[in-house]
């Protein structure tokens, strides 16, 4: 992630900043509803000295964008009884290409509440990037202010966890993992939407014309994850086409690999399976993700595959092959 700088269910609107928590060894409860407040205070104040020179002004179409990803990441809140969250324009932040020195095309910070992304003119791509990082910016936060310094941190985001002791990251990968799933289901709800109607369509042309398109290294160009695709230019008779995935592929096999290790194994209990389907052991990543409640999610890996398993995996987040090779190799507890 970059740097720079029990929920309740009703009806009304979530105010405020992302941190519903503050975590703090020998900080008084005084100082954690002031240090609340400050985060809110940022989430309402959103003037960055720092990308001053540097961030331009939103489209008409761009904003447009930001209602529709609004409203398609209240409705997964909406899914695991949480309230509406509105990410306001003001909390995104679009810097210049040629400005733009982060590895990815979008991130979320929590202690500035904000969201950064590149400049970039495809609606789709915008889109995309903004629904997934709005995801984190809605799933449950929580903020560790360490005794010594005060200094915060990102304790809690989604499914992610960060060491108290050491600020380690555990869960990063299936947090992501769960994100861009829910991302990508949120788009493709979306995608018939006349502010995609061109993209969408030129799209589909491509795919259909170029059908055998293969990439630098061989590979079919187009997959199940391609949402967008577009001509950037001719070398002779030959025809550029450049595409977007949806990403994190590695961090998807792996969550997917436990997904199905958890769905197959429940399935051997017969009438006692805790789950229906492959499709309600994701719901309960994701809703552990939305609502900050780990306890289901460890309990089921444990109960499964053993004490300690749910921290090995998240020790590994450093080294995603390791990672990999642990979850294909898990196995279920027998009681024979």
């Amino acid at each position: 992630m970059a740097r720079w700088g029990g929920f309740v269910y009703n009806l009304s609107m979530k105010e405020g900043s992302s941190i519903e928590r503050v975590f703090g060894k020998n900080i008084s409860q005084e100082n954690k509803e002031e240090i609340l407040k400050s985060y809110e205070d940022t989430f309402r104040n959103q003037s960055f000295e720092d990308i001053k020179d540097i961030e331009i002004e939103k489209t008409p179409e761009q904003l447009e964008v930001i209602s529709l990803a609004n409203k398609a990441t209240n409705a997964i809140r909406r899914q695991y009884r949480l309230t509406d969250f509105n990410v306001p324009p003001e909390n995104i932040h679009i810097i210049k290409a040629g400005e733009w020195q982060s590895e990815g095309e979008a991130f979320f910070v929590a202690n500035n509440q904000a969201i950064a992304a590149r400049e970039m003119n495809i609606r789709t791509q915008f889109a995309k990037r903004i629904i997934h990082e709005m995801i984190h910016f809605k799933s449950y936060g929580a903020a560790h202010a360490r005794e010594k310094d005060r200094i915060l941190d990102d304790y809690r985001c989604g499914l992610t966890v960060h060491a108290r002791e050491d600020g380690r990251l555990y869960f990063g990968n299936l947090n992501e993992a769960v994100t861009e799933e829910l991302a990508k289901r949120a788009l493709l709800k979306e995608i018939g939407n006349e502010l995609f109607t061109e993209e969408t369509k030129e799209t589909d042309r491509i795919k259909q014309r170029y059908p055998d398109s293969i990439d630098e290294n061989g590979n079919p160009l187009f997959t199940e994850d391609t949402y967008e695709a577009h001509i950037a230019g001719t070398e002779g008779k030959k025809v550029m086409i450049e595409t977007k995935n949806f990403t994190y592929q590695e961090q998807r096999d792996v969550f997917w690999t436990l997904v199905d290790k958890i769905n197959n194994f429940d399935a051997q209990m017969g009438e006692e399976r805790k789950f229906k389907n492959r499709e309600d052991v994701f719901q309960m990543f994701a809703k552990a993700a939305m609502t900050g409640n780990l306890l289901p999610l460890g309990r089921t890996i444990e109960n499964m595959f053993g004490k300690g398993t749910l921290r090995k995996i998240g020790e590994l987040d450093s080294d995603i092959k390791k990672q990999k090779e642990f979850v294909e190799n898990l196995e279920i507890l027998r009681n024979d």
